[in-house]
């Protein structure tokens, strides 16, 4: 997801500084969005404790699907819009 979305950055601003600071603006705002508890699960933040809630059995795997689908759909519009944009260079 953060090699997606720096792409994607990199393909809009096309400047190092603007698509490190596009990147970590949006990489940064996710954990922030994820306090919302509604949406808070479908986030890619909700994975980052995913291997110690499945090994401790605290969590089934169906939990973390909604997130594991959302990242793997982002990341891969991200990417294909990515391709795109640099594509027109």
């Amino acid at each position: 997801m953060a090699v997606a979305v720096t792409a994607l950055a990199a393909a809009i601003v096309r400047g190092t500084l603007g698509t490190v600071g596009i990147a970590l603006g949006a990489l940064f705002l996710l954990p922030i969005a994820g306090v919302y508890r509604p949406i808070g699960n479908w986030l890619p933040s909700a994975l980052a404790n995913a291997p110690v809630d499945l090994l401790n059995g605290t969590h089934h795997l169906s939990h973390y699907l909604p997130a594991f689908a959302v990242t793997a759909a982002v990341s891969a519009a991200a990417l294909a819009i990515a391709a795109l944009r640099l594509r027109e260079i």
